[in-house]
Parts: structure tokens; C-alpha cells; sequence
């Protein structure tokens, strides 16, 4: 098979996000004029805790390939304060692997060149460089950061195939009902299996070739 005609390497990456113990200690003190809506912005500083970069953390986290392999699968190790564990590994994995960063390929008609898939998948990597830095983790900025006005090298499956302004109406559950995955949606109850359903939509959306 000549280059041109080679498949290319495709990531999806499937997490668990939890809060941090400390979580509220990170968030700024809610402003409100009663102390009804005060309570109601804590809550949602809860609910929302675990998907912000500093408050929150990925307690599981799984790597598979275009064919659905698993290339690195990693969980905290147990314990109060172990935030970090799982993204120190797909930081060693990815320094030890500079081809399989996320990087973005020229366009072309039939191929929008990402090569990294994930549900929140731009939070989840900010949120892993977070909690690695502040445990003294190198990480390479190629893993989470790219140039301003510039395409990202990692995408979320549901918001390439949803437009923005849908995106109230138009839930992923709805999503995976349309392309008739709905039942793979219900047994996302780990990372793996989030990853997979990542895979599964780029496929079903022919996001990329495959």
C-alpha cells in the first residue's frame, strides 16, 4: 500500500471525570442577591466541578485505535488525592510515542485531517495537564495546547456532527438514537466504553476515513 492511499492512525480517548476532594476550595465564592440563589450557583459549581480544569480530575481513562484496540487503559491508584495517576501515563505514553500526538494533517475533500476523537475531549486534556503540572509532571505542550485561530488537533464526535445552535434540542443520547447506537450509549459506564462510542460515531458520521 503506497502512502498516499494508507490509512491513518486514529485515537479515541474515553474518561472518567470526578471532582476533587478540595474542589469548592478552587472556585470562586458565588455573588448573588439572595442567599436562595447563592445556594443554587453552589450547586451547580458541584455538578459542574468535576469538568473544570482545577476542580476536577480523570479517575479512569482509556486509549484505542481506529480497529477498537486498547493502547493504554489507566485508573487512579486508590486513595484520597491521587488526581493524576491516569494522565501521567498518557503523558509518558505520548512522550514515548511522539507519533501518536494529537496533530491535525492537511485537509483534504474527503478527510478533515484530526486524528484524536473524545467526548469533551479538549476539557478532559486541559484538565489532565492541570492536574499533571501541579504534580510536578513535565507536559509536553503539544499534548493539550495548539496556536490561536488555528483548527484544533483533536475534535468531540458529537459537536463535529451537531451544530451549536442544536445542541440544546439535540442531547447524545438523541445522537446515538439517530444513528441507532442508543444501546451502546447506555452501557457507557466506563472509559472504555466511552472511547468505543467515541469510534463508533466518527465512524457512523464518516468524520474520517476509516
Amino acid at each position: 500500500m503506497n502512502k498516499k492511499n494508507k490509512k491513518p492512525e486514529l485515537f479515541f480517548l474515553g474518561t472518567i471525570r470526578q471532582a476533587r476532594d478540595d474542589w469548592a476550595h478552587w472556585m470562586a465564592e458565588p455573588e448573588a442577591a439572595t442567599e436562595k440563589t447563592i445556594a443554587k450557583k453552589k450547586e451547580e459549581q458541584k455538578r459542574m466541578a468535576p469538568q473544570r480544569c482545577m476542580s476536577g480530575y480523570v479517575s479512569e481513562l482509556c486509549l484505542i485505535d481506529r480497529d477498537g484496540t486498547v493502547i493504554l487503559n489507566a485508573t487512579t491508584q486508590g486513595g484520597s488525592g491521587d488526581y493524576f495517576t491516569p494522565g501521567n501515563m498518557l503523558i509518558d505514553f505520548l512522550t514515548a510515542n511522539p507519533d501518536c500526538c494529537p496533530a491535525v494533517d492537511p485537509m483534504t475533500l474527503d478527510d478533515v485531517g484530526i486524528r484524536w476523537f473524545g467526548f469533551d475531549i479538549r476539557e478532559v486534556l486541559a484538565n489532565i495537564a492541570f492536574t499533571s503540572l501541579a504534580s510536578g509532571t513535565e507536559v509536553p505542550p503539544g499534548v493539550w495546547l495548539y496556536r490561536p485561530f488555528t483548527v484544533a488537533p483533536f475534535a468531540d464526535p458529537y459537536e463535529m456532527l451537531v451544530p451549536s445552535q442544536d445542541r440544546r434540542d439535540f442531547a447524545l443520547d438523541a445522537l446515538c438514537e439517530y444513528f441507532h447506537m442508543l444501546d451502546l450509549y447506555k452501557e457507557c459506564n466506563c472509559a472504555q466504553a466511552w472511547a468505543e462510542l467515541a469510534r463508533q460515531l466518527v465512524y457512523k458520521g464518516n468524520l474520517v476515513p476509516f
